[in-house]
């Protein structure tokens, strides 16, 4: 499954994507505040490492569900769509997501 139809999957079916966005930005902005003023970023390059921590979700997100499709009686063959469907896998993001909390290392 390609990577862009996973996350635009996720993107139509759920909220999982906006919630993680809107708290990923708050996070960065509030991590970038902590950087001395000559070092701060401008707006776009922290959007970027928003996309950035988007796309290692969306990695492990195609990785698990590749690795469960192999792994299982997978009755839906290549079809990656319905299995995610029949497993609530974009229902178990959305929620995780929402319980998702971002901490300083």
């Amino acid at each position: 499954m390609p990577i862009a139809e996973l996350d635009q999957f996720i993107d139509k079916g759920s909220r999982a994507k906006d919630t993680f966005y809107e708290k990923a930005l708050v996070y960065q902005q509030a991590k970038n505040m902590k950087r001395q003023p000559a070092k701060r970023w401008n707006d776009t390059k922290v959007d970027r490492a928003v996309d950035k921590m988007w796309a290692e979700i969306i990695d492990s997100v195609l990785t698990k569900v590749e690795n469960a499709m192999q792994r299982r009686s997978n009755p839906f063959g290549d079809d990656w769509q319905k299995f995610m469907n029949a497993n609530e896998i974009l229902e178990s993001l959305e929620e995780s997501m929402s319980e998702l909390s971002f901490t300083e290392e």
